[in-house]
């Protein structure tokens, strides 16, 4: 049996001259997560968490009080047909109903603005609201294109491999956004444009190693800022920002001690001066105006079972094999081979998501990275091994293309010196 496990939690806020305080408490076992909180309403600006308690499992979740959308009640459950969603909450209410991938209708929602459906087939994505349509998307592999509706307004956006360039307008054209990026570092240029004036703007981040930079060049009155921030191997923090407006002004530290069983994390900003102290299960915070302590505990133990003759099979693994590039291909057989050296057979049907539960767990590899399986398509793997748990869902990304081969003309030149006639 899983162990169970029990953590509570106890807060005080000095706010000013008075105090509060409030806890909670997490509870977890093989069938779910149940948690509880008191807080008090003075923390409400603070946290931005509010007292309710909550139950998740595997197929459902349900929350009174305090819920992931905000204060209200919010319900959530696994069907046969998709995802369900209610919440209710202070000023807003909704259902919201998602499909299962391949479906064409993928998401349905109702609230006060009333019916939205979303949907895609193939390379297609569509939304639809009271109003009209609220969006046409197109994705291809290297490439992708989006519209979207609203009244009075419009965005277009189109991205090829690492650039996107976006219009939009209110609802004639006003503005423009070119961006490039590439594994997180990104440049991007903006204009936008009125009767009274042009206004253009550059922002950037560039990371390198445990450094990165970022930036913003604008002219007055949109404030221009520049930002380094530095993650340390040994758990070192810095980040700083400068900006002509006060408000874009801060810098912080996080400095950890101890063997980092403790850590220390002062910083600046337009708010005011603010320290943190955090030790074991200890945790104290310094702002302007308030002051909080915080301590936690968790205890955990296995409920002992007697020994049983006769154990009960593992859930079978689960392998979603999610196709990119030609999705409207034949079957395609291709192997994998598992850690004893025998081989198991796959075949890629056609379709963007397909689910293969004939595997047993273990760790497994592909022959390479570029299959052939039938003349003229070509397979492509991320990853040369993955490894399926029991009762577990491994995703496995591939690249399904043509095999379009290059040819090569010889020249008259040549094909006459072989003694043969070009017309044969």
């Amino acid at each position: 049996m899983s162990p169970i496990q029990l953590g509570t939690w106890a807060q005080l806020w000095i706010l000013g001259l008075t105090a509060h305080s409030g806890g909670g408490l997490t509870l977890r076992t093989a069938e779910g997560v149940f948690r509880a909180q008191i807080l008090p309403n003075a923390a409400w600006r603070i946290v931005g968490q509010r007292s309710g308690v909550s139950w998740e499992d595997q197929r459902s979740q349900f929350h009174v009080g305090q819920t992931p959308y905000g204060p209200g009640y919010s319900v959530q459950g696994t069907l046969s047909t998709g995802l369900f969603l209610a919440y209710l909450g202070p000023d807003v209410r909704w259902i919201q109903w998602t499909g299962l991938p391949g479906q064409v209708l993928r998401n349905a929602s109702y609230s006060s603005q009333g019916l939205r459906l979303e949907g895609g087939w193939a390379r297609w994505s569509f939304g639809i609201v009271p109003q009209g349509m609220s969006h046409l998307g197109w994705q291809g592999l290297q490439s992708q294109a989006r519209w979207r509706f609203a009244p009075g307004k419009w965005e277009g956006q189109l991205q090829v491999y690492r650039a996107q360039i976006t219009a939009s307008g209110h609802p004639t054209w006003s503005s423009s956004r070119l961006r490039f990026a590439h594994r997180g570092r990104y440049l991007e240029f903006s204009e936008i444009h009125s009767k009274r004036g042009l206004v253009l703007q550059t922002m950037g981040r560039l990371p390198w190693r445990n450094h990165c930079l970022s930036f913003s060049i604008a002219p007055a009155p949109w404030p221009s800022w520049g930002g380094y921030q530095f993650r340390g191997r040994s758990g070192l923090t810095a980040q700083a920002q400068w900006s002509g407006e006060p408000m874009f002004r801060r810098w912080s530290m996080g400095i950890p001690f101890a063997s980092n069983q403790g850590w220390l994390g002062v910083g600046q900003s337009w708010a005011g001066s603010h320290v943190e102290i955090r030790w074991k299960a200890l945790q104290a915070t310094y702002r302007p105006g308030q002051i909080s302590l915080r301590m936690h505990h968790h205890w955990s133990w296995k409920p002992r079972t007697p020994p049983v003759e006769n154990t009960l099979p593992q859930e079978a693994p689960t392998m979603h094999i999610l196709t990119q590039g030609e999705i409207d291909h034949p079957v395609l057989p291709v192997y994998v081979i598992d850690s004893e050296g025998r081989n198991h057979a796959l075949h890629l049907v056609r379709g963007s998501h397909q689910w293969k539960t004939h595997l047993a767990p273990g760790t497994y590899h592909w022959p390479a990275l570029i299959l052939r399986p039938e003349p003229g398509w070509i397979v492509e793997v991320m990853a040369s091994t993955f490894t399926l748990e029991a009762g577990q869902t491994c995703h496995l990304p591939v690249l399904v293309r043509k095999d379009e081969r290059p040819i090569y003309w010889l020249p008259i030149s040549a094909v006459g010196a072989t003694g043969e006639s070009p017309n044969r």
